[in-house]
């Protein structure tokens, strides 16, 4: 009889022990909702940001070269601010904790997918803040190179992480 009782608490102890570990991991579901919502706020940020440079386009005159300057400048501003919004949330993405190898490989890929963004918005800055300074028309035709190849990197950072955000949601889609 004692070594009934015994062997039952024992196997009740080690099944609560067992049932512990297994609930204190951490669910498929809410990694992935927690890489989700900070996908979402980089998203949020860059649309943020592009619609502020389409509502300077459209209230500046680039026809007048004094006027294109001034929009150059706060374009400049918008660069520089997209930046450091994007670096923040590069380090939030850092404080992310996965146990699914799948979500880390993801995280690793959108975390440089955002430093190469990140990049690419403070040149643009530094640019468009030259172009604010310059003399004149010919000056800026010199920097029209350096904008071009800016933009078609920017481009095709954009559809990598177009990628990288539609593997998460169809990986994080098929974990609810």
């Amino acid at each position: 009889m004692f070594f009934t009782f015994r062997s039952t608490v024992l196997l009740t102890l080690s099944t609560i022990a067992s049932l512990s570990l297994v609930s204190c991991g951490e669910s498929k579901v809410s990694q992935c909702d927690r890489l989700t919502a900070s996908v979402k706020k980089s998203q949020s940020i860059s649309q943020k940001h592009e619609e502020q440079l389409k509502a300077l386009e459209q209230q500046s005159n680039l026809n007048n070269f004094n006027e294109a300057k001034t929009a150059f400048g706060k374009a400049g501003g918008i660069f520089k601010s997209f930046a450091g919004e994007l670096k923040t949330v590069n380090k939030e993405f850092t404080g992310l904790n996965f146990n699914d190898s799948k979500l880390k490989d993801l995280q690793g890929n959108y975390q440089k997918a955002l430093a190469e963004r990140e990049k690419y918005a403070s040149d643009a800055s530094k640019l468009f803040d030259k172009a604010s300074k310059l003399k004149s028309q010919t000056d800026f035709s010199q920097l029209v190179p350096e904008i071009s190849a800016i933009t078609e990197k920017s481009t095709a950072n954009s559809q990598q992480i177009k990628k990288l955000d539609d593997e998460i949601n169809t990986y994080c889609g098929t974990a609810k």
